[in-house]
């Protein structure tokens, strides 16, 4: 008995300092967001898109403007001698039905959506960052609430050693002591393993190599009233992109409508380079072209429907986000406000636990309980640790949601 005693004291002893923090570096959670901005590849990809789109804007504006070229042209025909024709031609659309300028007035709308899209994806990474550190945090500090409850459990080993060579405790006690010991260490290293992934979870957000300690601080929360988080949200950056979105696709179909009025175009031409020259061949000309649609066998008509399908599908995506807004608000306001009740409930629960702790060992020198008693006393003070832990840790995710639920900006 002495000698097994004596090998889980030492696996215990060796297990107790696989875990330690000594080499990790100290970060707090806007160091962690300001890494994973720069690591994201969803927000860089979606920031070469906004580029796309900024491009695609300077070539729609450049169908407004001018165009001028330099040709030249030579031709060879039977029982004809060498033709040659240098010249410059300039192009200018008068009239296309505002459809050049409708079209570049709805991709700033695009532009500015797509912009919105960029700072939703910004808020949505800053809570897998919020929620990362946070669920790090916890599982650090769930690890030091197991070596902790290992180190009371080998005082308790101790103990009821001392009281077996006494006649006060039976070895049988000793062994159900080891055996909560032993139970204990393989939730201690659960713990660790949790703590692992936890630290992978963070290298891959922010792309760091080497493991972190998340700081501790109190999460900033303004006790308003719900009225007050529901018309923020109004103002959400998807909101507004969904809200910018309509406005794209009624400018579409507005330049779909004008499809069916002519368009004027102009065009002229200076030949300083003819080779031979004629007295019939001239230096310049001007045209004028009047395209009038009349036909089309229906393909205005059908680009016109389908830009309005598209109208009124952004509109019914624009009110199914209101109400989805609306009802994240509602429902992390709720979570919010019971998750700080059950906190403070665990708070009183613990302090009663550790009293219960104390009565328990003092019973049990009395012969008043037995020695099941205070191990069950001691586990209900664990878990209600490590319960506590995890519920400030929900509560200050919680909170970080409700800002972002209802549009808060990023700090």
């Amino acid at each position: 008995m002495k000698f097994f005693l004596s090998i889980v004291f030492i696996s215990i002893s060796l297990y107790s300092q696989d875990f330690s923090t000594s080499t990790m570096r100290t970060i707090d959670l806007n160091d962690v967001f300001k890494l994973a901005l720069k690591r994201s590849e969803v927000i860089a990809s979606k920031k070469e898109y906004l580029k796309e789109l900024e491009a695609q804007e300077r070539a729609l504006t450049s169908n407004i403007l001018p165009k001028i070229s330099f040709n030249i042209n030579t031709v060879k025909k039977e029982e004809v001698s060498l033709f040659t024709k240098g010249y410059l031609s300039a192009n200018y659309q008068f009239f296309s039905g505002m459809k050049d300028y409708i079209a570049i007035r709805a991709m700033a709308d695009k532009q500015k959506s797509a912009n919105m899209s960029v700072e939703d994806a910004k808020r949505n990474l800053y809570m897998d960052a919020v929620t990362a550190y946070w669920n790090l945090f916890n599982a650090q500090k769930i690890v030091g609430i197991f070596k902790e409850k290992i180190e009371l459990d080998n005082k308790r080993i101790d103990e009821l050693k001392k009281r077996v060579k006494i006649g006060r405790s039976r070895e049988s006690e000793v062994v159900s002591a080891v055996s909560q010991l032993m139970q204990d260490k393989a939730l201690y290293l659960d713990s660790i393993l949790n703590e692992r992934i936890s630290q992978e979870i963070i290298k891959f957000l922010t792309g760091v190599d080497y493991d972190i300690i998340p700081a501790d601080y109190d999460c900033d929360y303004k006790n308003y009233e719900l009225s007050y988080y529901l018309d923020m949200a109004k103002k959400r950056p998807d909101i507004e992109s969904k809200k910018l979105d309509a406005s794209y696709y009624k400018r579409i179909y507005e330049s779909e409508k004008n499809n069916f009025y002519p368009s004027i175009l102009t065009s002229a031409n200076f030949y300083p380079l003819i080779s031979p020259l004629s007295q019939q061949d001239n230096r310049w000309d001007i045209s004028v072209h009047l395209n009038m649609p009349i036909y089309s066998a229906g393909e205005l008509k059908a680009k016109k429907d389908l830009s309005l399908s598209s109208l009124k599908t952004s509109e019914i995506e624009l009110e199914l986000s209101i109400r989805q807004a609306e009802s994240e608000v509602r429902q992390a306001f709720e979570e919010v406000r019971y998750s700080r009740l059950r906190t403070e409930s665990i708070k009183d629960a613990l302090i009663s636990a550790k009293q219960n702790v104390k009565y328990q060992e003092e019973d049990y020198r009395l012969g008043l309980v037995t020695n099941l008693d205070v191990l069950n006393s001691m586990n209900d003070l664990l878990q209600l640790k490590i319960s506590l832990s995890k519920a400030e840790v929900e509560e200050k995710i919680l909170v970080e949601r409700l800002k972002m639920v209802s549009g808060e900006n990023i700090k």
